[in-house]
């Protein structure tokens, strides 16, 4: 099981990485839209919960699986308030992208 988490944790690792280089490549007065933002709004927050899960599964913890659980709600609740403010400060363009792009790349 180590190995599997390992795995998961690198890979989450280097989509966290590729998220954020890709955040920071766009333009302050627009949402990010671009790279890794056109399969996910958030993934950044996808990447570190699937980094923590891998951290999980390594370890062998069912304890540690059960403890993310009020964690990634409490997450999910942030997304909500971030997708709020974007509406409010991007308007229809980050309408439109909400459209087009699931939350947590497949999921929503």
């Amino acid at each position: 099981m180590f190995w599997i988490g390992a795995m998961i944790y690198v890979e989450a690792f280097a989509g966290f990485i590729k998220a954020f280089y890709d955040y920071a490549a766009a333009p302050a007065d627009k949402t990010a839209q671009d790279g890794i933002y056109r399969l996910s709004r958030n993934p950044m927050y996808f990447f570190y919960f699937l980094g923590m899960a891998g951290v999980c599964v390594a370890s062998a913890s069912l304890w540690l699986l059960i403890a993310i659980v009020p964690f990634a709600i409490y997450n999910h609740l942030v997304v909500l308030g971030e997708e709020r403010y974007c509406e409010r400060a991007y308007g229809q363009e980050y309408l439109k992208y909400k459209r087009k792009t699931p939350r947590y790349f497949l999921f929503f």
